[in-house]
């Protein structure tokens, strides 16, 4: 099942075409990759809880922001560690401690 184009945000990485898109349902936030127009495998990233704040509806949401450059980073960082987007039938490629990637050195 690919992403949906509603919900999901495009992004190209080094000339190539994916979709993503972040969910929280009260809980960590979700980042879930995958290539444009293929049903490839998944590349899956879980936020740990972090700060929260109030905001002016006097809703909670966590203080994570995911931007347009650390999916980019992250994206690159999952196909260099092994992630196959365009290889079916494969599950979901879960990558391990992604606010040091995302917001750090890029994990090198």
């Amino acid at each position: 099942m690919t992403l949906s184009n509603k919900g999901s945000r495009p992004i190209i990485v080094d000339g190539v075409d994916y979709r993503w898109m972040v969910a929280s349902r009260n809980g960590p936030i979700r980042l879930v990759v995958e290539a444009s127009n293929v049903k490839g495998q998944r590349f899956c990233v879980t936020f740990p809880f972090g700060d929260y704040y109030l905001d002016t509806t006097n809703r909670w949401w966590p203080d994570v922001q995911v931007r347009p450059e650390h999916v980019r980073k992250l994206i690159r960082v999952a196909l260099e560690r092994g992630w196959r987007p365009k290889e079916t039938g494969l599950a979901p490629f879960e990558l391990e401690n992604p606010e040091e990637i995302s917001h750090g050195s890029g994990g090198h």
